[in-house]
């Protein structure tokens, strides 16, 4: 026999095991009143169906709840975005969550009945059950987001688009999912309790009521019957809805104006792009840059000048700064000194030692970080589509340092050397006239180091690039 067919066997075995007790407690009671048999509550749902009652009385408590749950849904979203960009938006909602988590259904139910009556109750009541559970569900897994990869995702200049998608997205699922399989069965629950409360004429609510004052019992258990075939579907519904919803790939955007990234400076620059990359684009000029931490000074620069259309290798010892360096370059990193902007014109924009910036001094530049910094759950072609907007382009170059059976797996599915590959390409694709590759041979053996240098040589279009690599230059790497 089959794992399904054994699987099948003994949900069947459950559900007769619990069926036979519920028939036996029947006839030890021996009163229909108190409890009838499972073939009494089967007869009376049979009646009301072939009445027709049930239909109008469901489509119109569906309604109801899924109206609440929606909008408690949406609702609590929204709110909890605006709660993780705002402290202070979290502070005022904290207040309203901790209230409705704690106050009674009931006691929200008499008031609503006192203010509107019953005929939304059941929507207002889902909504304040629902709200507080996916409110913090959805605040928990927006902070839960990879900080590395928002980092990236800022040098990068990332459209939002694609980081709601590729970079929250997955931080949210867990938690959404999980609360949203609680959130389902409450609102229906209290939804239908609300009914019960307020009566609203053809509902699920007004007939079990109605069981109840005429002591029909097996409409009672008829009409619960009901009520949980209308749950389990509902919740599936939603489930397989929110399933889709993170499993879709919606094609990425590129960044739209590369000279203007958010958080750069760019704009103040008068370069003009050409075949070189080197006329009116702009030099770096470095001078007494250092980095504190503790008052302990972790590397300083007296005075160095970075040329376009350049390639630099730092190939100081582990330790020395390299990567404090190269994020301080794109921004990430207060320092102290100065960095100058200088152009073939000799126009000068320079930052002096007394910002503690958070942009980026140089025009808009791209990195390979120290680590991967992917998104694992997408191929490789998605993750250097999310900074070029271009899945056909970002194929086009991956197959120079990967084999073409790779481009669409998961990047958790590649090994460490291909996952670095992939971050050595969506540097170099990046729009930006800085380039810098921090330890881009690591998990690479001699042929595909080999294969990664000769990518970036043709890749480089005439832009400064920085390498940071332990990796002695008599193995022939850049």
């Amino acid at each position: 026999m089959s794992k399904k067919w054994k699987t099948i066997m003994r949900k069947a075995f459950i559900a007769a095991f619990w069926l036979m007790l519920w028939w036996g407690l029947s006839l030890w009671i021996g009163n229909d009143i108190i409890l009838v048999s499972p073939l009494k509550a089967f007869a009376r749902l049979t009646e009301l169906l072939a009445e027709g009652t049930v239909f109008e009385a469901a489509g119109r408590t569906l309604g109801r709840i899924a109206l609440g749950f929606f909008g408690g849904l949406a609702a609590a979203t929204l709110l909890a975005v605006l709660s993780a960009r705002y402290h202070l938006a979290e502070e005022l909602l904290a207040p309203m969550t901790g209230l409705l988590t704690a106050v009674p259904v009931a006691s929200f139910a008499v008031l609503l009945l006192i203010w509107r009556g019953p005929s939304f109750l059941a929507a207002a009541i889902s909504f304040l059950i629902v709200f507080p559970a996916i409110y913090t569900a959805t605040l928990q897994g927006i902070r839960s987001v990879d900080g590395k990869l928002l980092e990236m995702a800022k040098v990068f200049g990332m459209p939002l688009w694609n980081r709601l998608f590729y970079l929250y997205r997955p931080g949210v699922r867990p938690f959404l999912v999980s609360s949203l399989k609680v959130a389902v069965g409450m609102s229906w629950k209290s939804g239908v309790a609300a009914e019960l409360i307020g009566v609203p004429a053809h509902s699920l609510g007004e007939q079990l009521y109605l069981s109840k004052v005429y002591l029909d019992t097996a409409g009672v258990f008829a009409w619960t019957a009901v009520v949980v075939v209308l749950c389990f579907l509902f919740e599936k519904a939603v489930l397989t809805g929110m399933e889709c919803f993170f499993d879709w790939q919606p094609d990425c955007r590129a960044v739209k104006d590369p000279g203007k990234k958010s958080g750069h400076r760019s704009s103040d620059l008068s370069y003009r792009k050409t075949g070189t990359g080197s006329e009116g684009a702009a030099a770096v000029i470095i001078q007494n840059l250092h980095k504190e931490f503790g008052g302990k000074t972790i590397f300083s620069v007296t005075e160095c000048t970075l040329l376009p259309g350049q390639i630099y290798r730092l190939d100081t010892p582990s330790g020395s700064g390299k990567t404090t360096f190269l994020r301080i370059l794109a921004g990430l990193e207060p320092y102290g000194g100065s960095i100058r902007l200088q152009t073939m014109e000799m126009t000068d924009i320079g930052t002096d030692s007394s910002e503690q910036l958070e942009m980026s001094v140089l025009p808009q530049c791209s990195m390979c970080f120290q680590e991967d910094r992917l998104c694992e759950e997408v191929s490789a072609v998605k993750n250097v589509a999310m900074v070029v907007g271009d899945e056909k382009r970002a194929k086009e170059a991956l197959t120079q340092v990967l084999s073409a059976e790779d481009l669409d797996k998961p990047c958790r599915q590649l090994s460490g050397g291909m996952c670095r590959r992939v971050a050595v390409v969506r540097a170099m694709e990046a729009p930006g006239e800085v380039v810098l590759l921090d330890e881009p041979y690591n998990g690479l053996d001699e042929e595909n180091r080999k294969k990664v240098q000769d990518y970036i040589l043709s890749r480089q279009r005439g832009r400064m690039i920085l390498i940071a690599s332990h990796v002695p230059p008599e193995k022939g790497v850049l």
